[in-house]
């Protein structure tokens, strides 16, 4: 059985290929997982790439920053590598982010401003 079947078999789908390369990217819809693989020709490179969303944010609209650190700590004893990325999404009460902008020392300007530090 060649490692294409096998990744067939797994519920992966091909979605690109790249021929100079040798690289195809895979698709799994089921576990929503991307996976590289690099054709070596008497081995193989795989990357798997799964993305998780987590929201820190109370039902109040509080921002629960303090729990990122024990979760990155969390995360970096049980996975050998991981990539986290943070992102404030605008999900968030106006009063909360003027709180924030406030503590940040930016000034409230009009909606179409750019906020200007000061």
């Amino acid at each position: 059985m060649s490692w294409r079947q096998v990744i067939e078999g797994c519920s992966f789908e091909l979605v690109a290929k790249a021929d100079r390369l040798a690289l195809d990217i895979w698709w799994n819809s089921e576990q929503n997982i991307e996976l590289h693989t690099l054709d070596l020709g008497r081995g193989l490179i795989l990357r798997g790439t799964k993305t998780y969303f987590v929201k820190a944010l109370s039902e109040e609209g509080e921002l629960l920053a303090r729990d990122i650190e024990p979760f990155h700590e969390w995360l970096e004893t049980h996975f050998s590598n991981v990539r986290m990325s943070l992102t404030y999404l605008r999900d968030i009460s106006r009063s909360l982010a003027i709180q924030r902008i406030r503590e940040k020392g930016f000034r409230e300007t009009r909606s179409d401003d750019v906020l200007e530090h000061g």
